[in-house]
């Protein structure tokens, strides 16, 4: 599998990014330093995450399905460092791994 080479926008572009609004308000009260900060709408289809990562990559060749995918091969491939490090907080990596599928069903 080719490695994908993240190096995240810089600079907030308003013809291609939407300021979430409501999550500028939520930073505002968690935080008095949020200039640096600027929260961007994604959609809200459950690829939220990935979402947000391929908002921050601008690379039109990488989706949300690819990202998923790989999530998953990384999490079956090292599935006992995941199980051992993280199943305290997140519980079986099975049903980890089952969420990230369901989620992905569109």
């Amino acid at each position: 599998m080719i490695r994908i080479h993240f190096h995240p926008n810089q600079v907030f572009d308003e013809s291609k990014h939407v300021i979430d609004v409501v999550a500028k308000e939520y930073l505002e009260k968690a935080t008095d330093n949020i200039d640096h900060l600027i929260p961007v709408e994604v959609s809200g289809d459950g690829n939220c995450l990935y979402g947000s990562i391929l908002l921050l990559m601008n690379n039109p060749m990488v989706t949300t399905n690819e990202l998923r995918v790989r999530t998953i091969i990384e999490l079956m491939t090292n599935e006992v460092y995941y199980s051992n490090r993280y199943s305290q907080f997140v519980g079986s990596l099975d049903i980890a791994i089952q969420g990230i599928l369901y989620l992905g069903v569109t």
